[in-house]
């Protein structure tokens, strides 16, 4: 097959192309440049994005990404067998999510790989958006937690060393009598450090009570879809667009938007992702 017959919607490296216009695009073995072509003419809306290296006089494509609207579907990739033939290592989210000892699914054989690409193969759908989003934002409440549970806690722990070297310094008795008359660079050294303290406590609080209501099921999973909003509270998921959005979700919704994607705005929730949130439930009290 010639360079010109490779189909529009496959996507090889233009620079590399360029450098190399007599080079014949291909894999060793062939099939697997055969199996993407025929993968790429079968799937017109899905881009494949080869991966490539030089080989001899060959531009030699081993692996594949599938894209469809900027998202990644899966990667197909060529691999060794155990049995020594030549195979296809097919993977994503979706396959990984079913597998407890591997995270990709092998065969030797192009037409079971076409079968599984065309099954496995496709957008995310409510259920997966809203899933991936929860584990996000697992993952980045509990980052943020530690990140602020240890700034706290050097915090607290240069507070207190200052302190100590002051009494050290004076003299406890010393210390207690002329508490009131620390020098301006002791007051201030204190002052500052003092106002450090208090300012990472109350992050590290904002941070917790997210979390903690995350995991206590007290939050709104909030997911934007084509300017649309999937919300899951609790068991519950319901679909709005930006007329029946309720108003108690399109306040603090309104706010997150305001701030960079793992941002935690206190009493309001976490921004998780670009289109990705957590909104705190309101309490009785409000």
């Amino acid at each position: 097959m010639s360079n010109q017959n490779i189909p529009s919607n496959v996507v090889i490296d233009s620079e590399l192309r360029a450098k190399y216009p007599d080079y014949t695009i291909s894999s060793n073995p062939r099939e697997f440049f055969s199996f993407m072509v025929e993968l790429a003419r079968a799937n017109p809306l899905w881009s494949l994005h080869a991966d490539t290296r030089i080989a001899a006089d060959l531009i030699k494509i081993t692996r594949f990404v599938v894209k469809q609207d900027g998202l990644d579907l899966g990667v197909v990739a060529l691999d060794s067998m155990r049995n020594g033939k030549h195979g296809f290592r097919i993977s994503n989210e979706r396959i990984r999510s079913t597998m407890s000892r591997s995270s990709a699914k092998f065969t030797s054989d192009p037409k079971k790989a076409l079968l599984l690409v065309k099954k496995m193969f496709y957008k995310p759908d409510t259920n997966e958006k809203l899933e991936k989003a929860k584990i996000e934002a697992s993952n980045i409440l509990n980052r943020a937690a530690r990140h602020k549970q240890r700034t706290w806690e050097q915090g607290e722990h240069t507070l207190n060393q200052n302190i100590i070297a002051l009494v050290r310094l004076s003299g406890v008795e010393t210390f207690l009598q002329n508490l009131g008359e620390l020098g301006y660079a002791e007051t201030a050294t204190m002052s500052a450090l003092l106002r450090e303290n208090t300012h990472a406590q109350a992050e590290l609080r904002t941070v917790t009570d997210v979390l903690n209501a995350f995991e206590d099921k007290k939050t709104s999973m909030v997911v934007i879809v084509d300017k649309n909003y999937i919300v899951k509270t609790g068991d519950n998921v319901q679909l709005y667009d930006d007329n029946t959005l309720p108003e108690q979700l399109r306040g603090g919704l309104g706010m997150l938007k305001l701030v960079e994607p793992e941002q935690v705005v206190t009493g309001i929730g976490c921004r998780v992702s670009v289109e990705a949130f957590v909104l705190l439930l309101p309490t009785q009290e409000s």
